[in-house]
């Protein structure tokens, strides 16, 4: 289970922190959610290293051995590195330093680890704008008349900036969204219509709606209904 920490004094770059441990070999569920994560992992040996995450484009499962404990850290989408490189020479070789330190002490840690990613990380705000726009319109060509370009150019743009296409985040969005929406119904209404639910989110039907919970999160609407574990990932902190 992830445990949540104090979103307070976090960087501008970075949406909320976590935590997660395995007191036995597990496998982690992952779901996409439009975020990278900074991640310290800590083994019971004392060793220690770090990682940012991919984009995920669909679920996926991270193996742990027992003992290990994770710390995040998850960026907003939108993050960027605030070099052109990607990197800070003087922020890299701290980090190394502090990474061979941070199981010893985590709390302390913390606070270097939080200057080291304001060091390493910033907003951009066009990449917000555009993200925003495409999460609240109803399609990618509404998204590029609100932010006054053309499809064509957002679609060029926004890959060489983030990696992925306009339709990736709308899609992304749309699904989380309907996810979402899904749950909040669960504890308001007895019954859910899942036809109700693909027109609302302006899916074709119900069927569309089940292959894209399929495509991004690996089950059906059913199934998650029945899961805590990936109910607690799509209320989790993300990009929708």
């Amino acid at each position: 289970m992830l445990h949540p920490d104090v979103k307070s004094q976090l960087p501008s770059s970075v949406l909320s922190a976590w935590r997660h441990s395995t007191d036995a070999p597990t496998r982690m569920l992952v779901l996409p959610d439009g975020c990278r994560d900074f991640i310290i992992r800590s083994n019971p040996s004392g060793k220690s290293l770090h990682m940012v995450s991919p984009l995920d484009d669909t679920a996926r499962y991270v193996e742990s051995d027992g003992g290990n404990t994770y710390y995040g850290w998850r960026l907003h989408p939108g993050t960027c590195f605030k070099t052109a490189q990607g990197k800070s020479p003087v922020a890299e070789d701290f980090l190394k330093d502090l990474v061979t330190r941070f199981q010893a002490d985590p709390v302390h840690g913390t606070t270097q680890v939080l200057n080291v990613l304001d060091e390493l990380f910033c907003i951009d705000t066009e990449i917000v704008d555009a993200l925003n726009s495409l999460k609240n319109q109803q399609s990618v060509l509404h998204a590029a008349r609100d932010l006054g370009v053309s499809e064509r150019s957002l679609q060029r743009w926004l890959t060489e900036k983030t990696g992925r296409s306009p339709i990736y985040w709308r899609s992304l969005a749309r699904a989380r969204q309907s996810a979402q929406a899904l749950l909040a119904r669960k504890n308001t209404d007895n019954r859910i219509s899942f036809a109700e639910l693909a027109a609302d989110f302006s899916y074709a039907d119900q069927a569309h709606l089940c292959r894209e919970f399929q495509r991004w999160f690996g089950c059906s609407p059913s199934a998650m209904l029945r899961s805590a574990t990936y109910q607690e990932l799509i209320l989790a902190d993300g990009y929708a």
